[in-house]
């Protein structure tokens, strides 16, 4: 079992250290679980916005990177990785649990990848998971209006959960069922990349067009358009994290976050 016990779990870098010990440890399989009231509410924007705030555009790069290869680490286990989420499950960590091989969720789970509200987007392949698992042009609107579940089942038909992980109504049952999920569990193949087609592209640049948004989520919208639209899986990975990058150059982003952290 592995428990984030960070301020409302977010994820940073101390969190990433234990993933990787944990991925590489000798076990028959792993159950990612909090006793918290949320699993996660993402990632560490404070971290984000300081790195910004000084200009170290190559520490932000590096910080994103470390994110990337440990939510690779969770996709290419050699362990089965079971997610068992409750309460929040934003932004970082929808897209730890998304690279998970399977989830079980309490049915009152809220998730979702919620980036653009602090004025970037996912970069821990948030896109290429969303993109996956909807389609490029559901991927887009799902991500740009910052979509979150009102529960479990909205999160299965909407993509975010598989058909097969299973729902739980008790939330003490959560931790057992997920366990015994784990030991059963096989490692999946491997995850196909499917490439955005034309006509994918040109629904996405239409939606987005004529979608009410102020100019700053526009410009979101088309650093998403742009990731979406990569040719391969390494070229998606890389496009987040030189967009996620260029979106915290901007004043605006900087000062969504500053308004989440109410600085």
């Amino acid at each position: 079992l592995l428990s984030f016990n960070t301020k409302m779990n977010i994820v940073d870098t101390g969190i990433c250290d234990l993933l990787e010990f944990a991925i590489t440890h000798d076990h028959d399989a792993l159950v990612i679980a909090t006793d918290g009231d949320h699993f996660s509410a993402g990632a560490n924007i404070e971290r984000f916005l300081n790195l910004a705030e000084a200009k170290n555009w190559d520490g932000l790069s590096s910080f994103v990177k470390r994110g990337q290869d440990v939510i690779k680490g969770v996709r290419l286990a050699p362990i089965p990785i079971i997610s068992a989420l409750n309460g929040y499950v934003m932004g970082g960590a929808c897209e730890l649990a998304l690279h998970s091989t399977a989830l079980i969720a309490h049915s009152e789970t809220n998730i979702g990848l919620v980036e653009p509200r602090v004025g970037v987007v996912p970069a821990w392949g948030g896109c290429v998971e969303a993109m996956r698992r909807m389609g490029a042009p559901e991927a887009l609107k799902t991500i740009l209006t910052q979509w979150t579940s009102g529960s479990a089942l909205d999160a299965k038909i909407k993509g975010f959960m598989g058909d097969t992980d299973p729902i739980v109504m008790n939330r003490d049952l959560l931790l057992s069922r997920a366990k015994m999920i784990a030991l059963r569990t096989a490692l999946p193949e491997k995850r196909l990349f499917t490439q955005a087609t034309t006509q994918d592209i040109r629904v996405m640049n239409d939606w987005l067009k004529n979608a009410d948004l102020t100019s700053h989520d526009r410009l979101i919208g088309q650093t998403l358009i742009n990731i979406l639209s990569a040719p391969d899986e390494d070229a998606m990975w890389d496009a987040e994290c030189d967009g996620f990058v260029t979106l915290m150059k901007t004043q605006a982003s900087q000062d969504r976050m500053k308004a989440i952290l109410k600085r």
